[in-house]
Order: structure tokens, then sequence, then C-alpha cells
């Protein structure tokens, strides 16, 4: 199984390595625009303040503004944002194909209302409007949808030959008793359940691979032979923890703005950083010459 995994963590590593700029980049941004992300260079503890820099709160207020403006505009929960048609122009004018598409839709609304996807969408929304990328997890939580937006330090993605993202590679830290509550005490490794046995609040690290299944059986419809490839692997121990797929990518990953030949999304507070930063110098030295 470790054999296995070893292709994944190199690819993990190849991914990371590439994208050492932007994660410097990511670092100045939310420093100035949204502290409370700020551990992606910097690793900080928790509960730690964060506000050192930020002399006015303006570019804060601008972020969580657009951000709500986006999602009223796009995704509001107050009315329906999409609505189901099919391409043949013939069954779209037929009634009973009307009913269906309209109850589909609304099962669909509903699904959504019934799920966190407020929550989580705005968040999405702010990692957009600051660091011009964002990635959202859905995935089934019992008998309904849960969405889940990640860090901006968590993810790493690569792109088909048409510019849409259709890899998604996420490390990411679980406590050892949230991992055997996911996967399974006997799944986990003996990594992790030793770690559970004695601490099981102390944290581990997990990779989470999702990628195009090259080599699969289109006649078969179990999880190994979907489109996408799925791979939870601890980086610990090298050990691959549960294997499956999806059949479309469930990784949600818009660009705000991209440029020719870049992978990760620009934003419009690349673009106002400049003018943050020298608004929080001037509010820092009219305080400084107000104190003299």
């Amino acid at each position: 199984m470790a054999q296995e995994a070893a292709p994944l963590l190199k690819r993990f590593d190849s991914l990371k390595s590439r994208r050492d700029n932007w994660d410097t980049h990511y670092q100045e941004l939310a420093d100035y625009m949204l502290p409370r992300k700020a551990d992606i260079v910097k690793k900080r503890s928790r509960g730690e303040k964060r506000m050192e820099l930020i002399y006015d709160g303006t570019a804060l207020q601008s972020i969580d503004l657009m951000a709500a403006f986006l999602h009223g505009m796009l995704t509001s929960g107050a009315s329906p944002w999409f609505h189901l048609d099919v391409k043949n122009e013939q069954l779209n004018r037929d009634d009973d194909v009307r009913e269906w598409l309209q109850d589909t839709s609304m099962r669909m609304m509903q699904a959504f209302q019934r799920s966190n996807f407020e929550t989580e969408i705005h968040e999405a929304y702010v990692d957009l409007v600051v660091f011009g990328t964002a990635c959202m997890f859905c995935e089934m939580d019992r008998d309904k949808l849960r969405f889940s937006t990640r860090h901006i330090s968590e993810y790493y993605v690569s792109e088909d030959q048409y510019g849409m993202v259709n890899t998604v590679f996420r490390m990411y830290k679980s406590t050892a008793a949230q991992a055997v509550e996911r996967f399974g005490f006997d799944n986990v490794g003996n990594f992790i359940q030793k770690t559970f046995e004695k601490k099981p609040d102390e944290e581990v690290e997990i990779l989470h691979a999702v990628l195009p299944r090259l080599a699969r059986d289109v006649t078969k419809q179990d999880n190994m032979n979907m489109p996408f490839m799925s791979v939870y692997v601890c980086k610990h121990s090298g050990m691959i923890i549960k294997e499956g797929g999806f059949e479309e990518l469930p990784y949600v990953v818009p660009r705000f703005l991209k440029a020719t030949g870049e992978v990760m999304g620009r934003s419009p507070t690349m673009t106002a950083l400049p003018d943050v930063k020298m608004l929080n110098l001037m509010s820092k030295t009219i305080i400084q010459a107000a104190q003299q």
C-alpha cells in the first residue's frame, strides 16, 4: 500500500514546490486584508493576535461587503438561483418534462437549504476576493450534503488541457479521534491507531488526492471505476487509508481572474494591495504624530 501511495506523495511535493511564489503573495494579502487566515508561510498558534499590521479597517470591511454582494447576486438563499433545462428544445416544451425539471430544481434547492451551504459559500467568496482562488469540498454527510471551504494553504491544483481544474491535492490536519471516526479504527493503520490510543486529540496529517482515473472499466459503476479517483493517505506512514471515486470532481475551485499560463487565480485585492499598504502606513504615521 505504501508503494501505491508514493507516486501521490511525490506529485503532491511537486505541486507544492511550484506554488512557493504564490504562497508568499498570499501571506502578504492575508496579513493586510484577511488576518484570520494569515498562516500560510508564517505558522501561527491558534488564538494568536494577527492584527499587528492593521491600522485601518477599510480593506477588511470592503472584502466582507464584496463577498456578501457576490453571495446575494449569485447564490442567494432567498430566491432560486438556478433552474434545470435539457438541450433538446422539443423536450423543453413538453409539459411533463417541464414539470419534472421544475420539481427536481426545487428538490435541489431544498437540499442546499438543509445543508451548510450558506455559511461555506460566503467563506469561499471571501477567499475568491482576497486570494483569487477558492476551494470548496462537497460530500454526503449521512442523508444531507456537507460543504467545506478549505484554507488556501491546504490545497494544490492542476488543470486539464482546456484549463479546467481536474486535480486537487489537499493536505490537512485532523485529530486521531476524527480520523478514526471518519475512516474506522481498522482502516487508519498502525500510526493513527497508536496515536488514537495514547493521545486521541493529537493531530495527524492526511493527504486527500482527487484526480482523473486513467485506467478504469467503463462498463462498471462501482467506486473503483468512476471517472475520478479519490485516495486518502496518512502522510506519516505513507499508507493508503481509503480509496474510492467520484462521478465528478467533488472540489469546486473557482478563479476570479486568470492570467494565461497560470493555474492559480488573481484577485481584486492583488491590485489594491499597494493602496491598502499605503493607507495603513498613513494611518500609523498619523497615530504616531498625534502621540508625539
